[in-house]
């Protein structure tokens, strides 16, 4: 698909989200999962994303709550994280699997929270700046997107994997 890529859900900032269990599933090919977020009842128990830059949980441009619970999230392409977070992003009860990036991505003084969550990262392709291969990465850019300030990762009841290279680089 050219062009514009659609929005699977939308979350604005200082608004909060939250993604329960749902009976629905949804492949999206090329497009980010649950990215800037508005609230809403359009639920996704399974995403799937293929292509460039195409995190299956992100925010965007920092701020806001994200929660989300139950569900399977595999993104397949090179700088597509299962989460990239510029805001507070919760999951629990999940599966999230990337094959070719890392599993979570945290940018500035943001947080990422997994409660009883398996990831699985295959960060066999580098993108942009990288030169490690990593299953979880904390960093700050200069790019304005991410507040500055210490960013927080809590792992509780879950596993990390990852078939290429560290579990974390901060």
């Amino acid at each position: 698909r050219q062009g514009r890529l659609p929005k699977v859900l939308q979350v604005r900032r200082g608004k909060s989200f939250r993604r329960s269990s749902s009976e629905s599933l949804t492949a999206c090919e090329f497009v980010y999962g649950p990215k800037y977020f508005e609230p809403s009842s359009m639920i996704r128990r399974v995403i799937k994303t293929r292509g460039k830059s195409s995190a299956a949980i992100r925010s965007d441009q920092g701020g806001g709550e994200i929660t989300v619970e139950k569900g399977n999230y595999t993104t397949s392409g090179q700088g597509s994280p299962a989460i990239y977070s510029t805001a507070d992003i919760t999951v629990k009860e999940a599966d999230l699997e990337s094959t070719s990036s890392q599993g979570v991505v945290i940018e500035g003084g943001n947080s990422v929270k997994l409660d009883s969550v398996n990831v699985t990262a295959n960060h066999n392709t580098l993108n942009g700046k990288d030169s490690t291969h990593q299953a979880v990465l904390i960093y700050q850019s200069d790019s304005g997107d991410a507040s500055k300030g210490k960013a927080k990762f809590t792992m509780n009841n879950g596993t990390i994997t990852n078939e290429t290279g560290d579990i974390f680089c901060v």
